[in-house]
């Protein structure tokens, strides 16, 4: 999979640059996350939500964090969500 860049609207941060590459994922604590780009199915869903909640709250655990973006991700996969 090519680099690509996605923006999103996220509440308290405004626009957000998701820039699918070549790391597992990363989270700069600003208005970018960067997701490997060779990740595919419920590990890409995994790995975006993860950053996304390390964007969300600076301060958190690891393990809240990936407790939380985990269960997300499982039920958004439940319902049909997919990264593509």
């Amino acid at each position: 999979m090519k680099k690509r860049t996605l923006f999103i609207k996220v509440p308290g941060i405004g626009k957000m640059e998701v820039v699918i590459d070549r790391l597992s994922g990363l989270c700069a604590y600003g208005p970018t996350i960067i997701i490997e780009s060779e990740l595919d199915g419920k590990e890409a869903l995994e790995t975006v939500i993860h950053e996304y909640l390390h964007a969300m709250n600076p301060g958190a655990k690891e393990q809240y964090i990936q407790e939380h973006g985990e269960a997300l991700a499982n039920l958004l996969w439940q319902l049909g969500a997919r990264v593509s």
